[in-house]
């Protein structure tokens, strides 16, 4: 019911702004949920102390986690520069190493 009633919901909206000569919004396309996902990815691991941050994915058949990766690759241990291996606790989140070790998992899930 939900899934349909935004479906005539979004068309109705569609023809509105059709007739204002306006384009659609349409939905998100992938890149911008995975993008959005890793602003506040990235802005939660900065804020939070324990530098801990979990990603969940749903399809139509699956449910996964994408982030943290499967056998304990690309834990924030790795992507929290400075810490790691070093066993020191680090400042600064490593962005592009989160957002490698993400979309990896999407590539997997999807």
């Amino acid at each position: 019911f939900t899934w349909s009633h935004r479906d005539l919901a979004r068309k109705a909206k569609d023809k509105a702004l059709a007739a204002k000569n306006k384009s659609s919004s349409g939905p998100a396309t992938l890149n911008d949920v995975i993008t959005s996902v890793l602003a506040l990815g990235a802005a939660f691991s900065c804020l939070n102390r324990d530098n801990v941050l979990v990603v969940i994915a749903a399809t139509e058949e699956e449910v996964s986690v994408i982030y943290p990766r499967k056998g304990g690759e690309g834990n924030m241990g790795e992507v929290v520069m400075g810490g790691g291996n070093s066993g020191e606790c680090g400042e600064r989140v490593d962005t592009g190493l989160l957002n490698d070790y993400v979309r990896l998992g999407v590539a997997e899930l999807v």
